[in-house]
């Protein structure tokens, strides 16, 4: 409505601490050794809320992907959320 104040505040100048700073600079496990023949999926799941274990190619087209068990379960994954 106008007139209303928010929670949230648009303004730029007042910066919080930035999330996930531990995540921006890491360096990928796997470098493509020729970007254009190398056909290998780069998966990567260091950031919050993701749930991947390890990813293992088997061939060019298929991976074994590990996940993490779901918090609070006897050892189900109801989900996942990682990045290729």
């Amino acid at each position: 409505m106008p007139g209303e104040k928010s929670g949230f505040s648009n303004n730029s100048e007042k910066k919080g601490p930035r999330l996930n700073r531990y995540y921006e600079n890491l360096k990928p496990f796997y470098k493509k050794k020729d970007p254009v023949k190398d056909k290998t999926l780069i998966f990567e799941s260091r950031f919050e809320s993701a749930n991947l274990r390890k990813a293992v190619k088997i061939s060019d087209t298929e991976y074994d992907l590990y996940l993490k068990n779901d918090y609070g379960t006897n050892g189900y994954t109801q989900w996942y959320f990682f990045r290729v």
